[in-house]
């Protein structure tokens, strides 16, 4: 004999245990005739075979019980996983929020230095010359606020450009235009 056929005697139920095992197949069923009642009555009378089905049944109910907890441990390990999926998901979006944020802001920056888009509040006089097609009036303070650049035409068609936090003062007389740049570049 060799030692697979001798180990493989071991695992090897007897005949009680066989038997134990076939009634507490049919009595799990649910399907046992009133004959099939009085036998298995009769037959675990006898304190072996009571033993043996006894062992057979714990052994039963700890396999149910290991397979309620397997159960139990995947719905944890789901809800765990859903759990972290959803927290991944808060960070995403809250990232996103943070590259939109920086996006509309960057934009709306650029667009203010670029001079499109709302501007700072000044004299009227500049307020009505920083529109496109206007000419700059004689006698005149022209100035950007920081982050603003402006394109102007004089009255003479001369087109200027102030750069941010730039003041430009225009005055004519009869026969010359003064143009000085108080502040900042033109």
């Amino acid at each position: 004999m060799s030692a697979l056929d001798h180990t493989s005697t071991l695992h090897r139920p007897d005949a009680v245990t066989q038997a134990a095992s076939l009634w507490l197949d049919r009595r799990t069923s649910g399907d046992m005739t009133p004959e099939q009642q009085a036998d298995f009555a009769a037959w675990i009378a006898e304190p072996e075979h009571k033993q043996a089905y006894e062992r057979l049944e714990r052994t039963l109910q700890n396999v149910r019980g290991a397979r309620d907890e397997i159960g139990v441990a995947r719905l944890r390990a789901e809800a765990r996983s859903r759990a972290k999926a959803a927290r991944g998901n808060r960070w995403v979006a809250a990232i996103a929020a943070c590259f939109a944020l920086f996006f509309v802001g960057g934009v709306g920056s650029t667009l203010w230095f670029v001079g499109v888009g709302p501007q700072p509040e000044r004299a009227d006089t500049v307020a009505a010359i920083s529109d496109p097609g206007l000419t700059a009036p004689r006698g005149t303070l022209i100035e950007t606020a920081a982050g603003e650049r402006l394109t102007i035409t004089l009255d003479d068609g001369t087109e200027v450009t102030l750069n941010t936090r730039t003041q430009l003062e225009v005055r004519y007389s009869a026969g010359e235009r003064v143009v000085a740049l108080v502040e900042g570049q033109a």
